[in-house]
């Protein structure tokens, strides 16, 4: 955490906010009330903070697994969900962007209630389906690639994406997929997975196949601290 003095602009003085960044007692993920609007602002101007999704962080903090499990731990709503399917996509690091409504997967027998960005969806899982993530449970990135390649419509396209990201940065394989859903009987949706699948590893024409370092050079700027 940086202890340079912070830089002022003139006329204004250093808030509470720039002395909690400096001092190191910044937390991964701060949102307001923690910090008035106006620290959280001033602090921003200073180049101390910036936004992160509906809160700030500190610039010495990188994007990281843990900085958007702290996001995700925030919203109620997934309070004993398995965070799923787009927001297991972006806590994993195959989607860059979040999306704006998250889905958490609880049991049947749990009551759903209606929260801002949260959808809860009763669905029964493996139990090798999800892992632990710091505080949080996900779906394991093969189970979150199954579920993604269920899409259609206008989001079956977004969601071919992603699984290419899964692929090309090693977090799952298309083995695995194919594994999974052949592992029990009668899985939902299993045959559009597989074609899904089949579709998101066409082989490129003859001359095109990307060297390894174009592979590396695609990863997603994520560290999987």
């Amino acid at each position: 955490m940086s202890t340079a003095p912070p830089t002022r602009s003139p006329g204004r003085t250093q808030t509470s906010s720039t002395s909690a960044v400096h001092s190191g007692r910044l937390a991964v993920y701060l949102q307001p009330p923690e910090l008035s609007v106006a620290e959280f602002t001033a602090a921003r101007l200073d180049g101390e903070v910036f936004a992160f999704e509906d809160g700030y962080c500190s610039v010495d903090e990188p994007d990281t697994v843990r900085l958007r499990a702290a996001v995700l731990t925030r919203l109620s709503g997934l309070d004993g969900a398995t965070i799923a399917e787009t927001s297991a996509a972006w806590l994993h690091g195959a989607a860059l962007v979040a999306p704006r409504i998250h889905t958490g997967f609880v049991t049947p027998d749990r009551r759903s209630r209606r929260v801002a960005r949260v959808q809860l969806r009763q669905v029964s899982l493996r139990p090798d389906d999800s892992e632990p993530c710091g505080p949080l449970r996900v779906t394991t990135p093969t189970r979150t690639v199954a579920d993604l390649a269920r899409r259609t419509g206008a989001d079956a396209e977004p969601a071919l994406a992603t699984i290419r990201n899964y692929f090309l940065l090693g977090l799952t394989s298309p083995e695995e997929v194919v594994a999974w859903v052949r592992s029990v009987p009668r899985v939902l949706g299993g045959s559009r997975i597989l074609r899904v699948v089949s579709g998101a590893t066409e082989v490129m024409l003859p001359g095109l196949e990307p060297t390894a370092g174009e592979l590396a050079s695609w990863s997603l700027p994520l560290s999987r601290r």
